[in-house]
């Protein structure tokens, strides 16, 4: 999880969800997505990457341990094969 504020407020709580398409435990995994929620109030979703039409914000296979990093108004996210950026569009 990671966190990303203006100062002290508007906080943002990122997290990454990684699909698990074997429950016994042998690694293989789905796309991921990436959450936002409101930090004052958890079950305030701000976005998720699957609600773009045409799967335009989809994450790649995500890795177990990965965690979202909020740098300069972007969020990065590194998945089994890319690094995937996330700001606002032009």
């Amino acid at each position: 999880m990671g966190v990303s504020a203006n100062g002290t407020t508007a906080g943002i709580l990122w997290s990454i969800e990684r699909v698990d398409l074997d429950p016994d435990g042998n690694g293989s995994v789905g796309p991921g997505s990436l959450h936002a929620f409101d930090a004052t109030n958890l079950a305030n979703e701000l976005y998720n990457s699957n609600q773009a039409a045409g799967a335009r914000d989809m994450l790649d296979y995500t890795c177990k341990w990965s965690s979202p990093l909020v740098a300069n108004g972007r969020v990065y996210v590194a998945s089994e094969s890319l690094l995937t950026i996330f700001g606002l569009l032009p």
